[in-house]
């Protein structure tokens, strides 16, 4: 598989030891839930170094392969960035519904990071889903982390589109659509395709251009092809169907909606 900025952004924060293992697992894959897949057997069987088990994190979470990320959290249980991970992506999914309970533990590893861009991680997943200026200034601190120092360049791209999308529905509309295109064209330029994803679906739930947004959705189920990961083709199929609702081709609406129920 080729090894996409998705993939390389976190190299720079990686032991030899651990770049070695992860270049040969990334080498055998196919497509990144392959990866995810491999990783996660891998750091589970033995007693791997800590920066190839949040690797192994970092290419489940995003995925939303929440299996392997249950695997991984009921195998380091005492890893407080596995275990705040999970309550942030249960949350996200409707899982859990403490969600003081699952920023006090981003907190907790937002206070001590592992490394720099884990903190930028956990700050992104605390602008998620906290509310109102805490939000706010989650989003605030990871930008200015992001501006200290050249490893955590692509992080930016992944902050500015998650702030896209997770802040959608405070109306800022024209603001959201400006963070969509600065990420995709961050990202576009790192070749980083889990941002590409994100920046094109705020980019879709933004644009007040229906043709825009189908374009942007379409773009969306292409890269998740290309990477084998049916969530973002569910959900983009989901939005195709409202896409098409709006400009009144029916047809194409139902045939996009009953996709997306295939892919569920």
């Amino acid at each position: 598989m080729q090894e996409y900025m998705s993939i390389t952004r976190y190299y720079p924060f990686m032991s030899e030891e651990s770049l070695r293992v992860a270049r040969s697992l990334v080498a055998e894959a196919e497509r990144v839930s392959d990866l995810s897949e491999a990783l996660v057997e891998y750091v589970c069987e033995g007693n791997p170094p800590k920066d190839l088990v949040l690797f192994a994190l970092r290419m489940t979470l995003p995925a939303k392969y929440m299996k392997s990320a249950l695997k991984l959290a009921s195998a380091f249980e005492d890893y407080s960035e596995i275990q705040a991970s999970m309550l942030w992506a249960m949350f996200q999914t409707g899982q859990f519904s403490d969600r003081q309970e699952a920023i006090r533990a981003l907190d907790v590893v937002i206070e001590t990071p592992f490394d720099a861009a884990l903190q930028v991680e956990m700050l992104i997943f605390k602008g998620g889903i906290a509310t109102g200026n805490d939000s706010r200034r989650a989003f605030d601190k990871a930008l200015k982390l992001c501006d200290t120092g050249s490893n955590l360049a692509p992080s930016r791209g992944d902050l500015i589109a998650a702030s896209a999308v997770q802040r959608y529905p405070d109306e800022e509309h024209d603001l959201r659509l400006e963070e969509a295109r600065e990420a995709l064209q961050i990202a576009t330029v790192n070749n980083d395709l889990f941002v590409q994803i994100m920046a094109l679906i705020a980019l879709g739930l933004n644009t007040s251009d229906p043709q825009e947004a189908i374009e942007a959705n379409v773009r969306v189920i292409d890269l998740a092809q290309l990477l084998g990961v049916s969530y973002y083709t569910h959900s983009s199929c989901n939005n195709l169907g409202y896409n098409y609702v709006v400009i009144g081709e029916y047809d194409k609406a139902v045939r996009y909606y009953q996709r997306a129920m295939a892919v569920v």
